[in-house]
């Protein structure tokens, strides 16, 4: 009885090979599913990895940004008043204010911690003009930030490169700046009462050489 069984069951495999295909995957439905797979692949995986780098900036700039407020809360602090713009004599700004900041390496003098000169705009089209926005004092924090001080004679801005000197060397995609406002405060560039503002200065097209000086307060929100 049990060998009448197997020999119809085998019988009906040879007659139904339809059936065999119905049970399992067939080798172009295999293949068929795995050139979906590497299509949704190459299209996610991209957009994941920027997700996670730009969410690794912003993380970064936050907590620049509390360092910053930090050292000049500190000096109002020791000294009983706010550092002021209009206190502040050419050059002098590093040395009044470094000790409130936990530094790794001082650039001393003519030093750099980072050829300046090497920063473009947020498009890589246009270099920044490094004498005007970088070039009266650099240092290097604990965790690798480079800071760069600036007092052009008519406004002050704390720039900081978030990840030191790997690239890409942009303003609004590692370096951002910072202005240190007529009452003392530190605002992010690009906020109300800035001195760069606007869609030309953090465009992902333009190449206005100050394109990327005003994407800190986006990059903030």
């Amino acid at each position: 009885m049990r060998q009448r069984s197997e020999a119809k069951s085998s019988a009906e495999m040879k007659q139904n090979p339809r059936q065999i295909a119905l049970n399992g995957f067939t080798l172009a439905e295999v293949l068929i599913t795995i050139v979906i797979i590497g299509v949704i692949s190459a299209f996610a995986i991209p957009v994941i990895v920027t997700n996670y780098k730009e969410q690794a900036v912003k993380s970064a700039l936050k907590k620049n940004y509390s360092v910053l407020k930090d050292a000049l809360n500190m000096y109002q602090f020791d000294n009983g008043i706010r550092l002021l713009p209009e206190d502040i004599a050419p050059l002098e700004l590093k040395d009044k204010i470094i000790k409130y900041f936990i530094v790794a390496k001082d650039c001393k003098g003519t030093t750099r911690c980072m050829d300046y000169t090497k920063y473009k705009n947020k498009t890589g089209q246009e270099a920044v003009e490094a004498t005007y926005f970088l070039d009266d004092g650099q240092f290097v924090l604990n965790d690798g930030t480079i800071v760069f001080i600036e007092n052009s004679g008519s406004f002050i801005t704390f720039s900081v490169d978030v990840n030191g000197d790997k690239g890409p060397n942009r303003f609004g995609e590692d370096l951002f700046m910072f202005q240190l406002m007529s009452d003392g405060q530190v605002l992010p560039m690009g906020a109300s009462g800035t001195v760069f503002t606007g869609d030309s200065s953090c465009s992902n097209t333009s190449s206005d050489p100050y394109n990327g000086t005003s994407c800190t307060q986006k990059m903030l929100k």
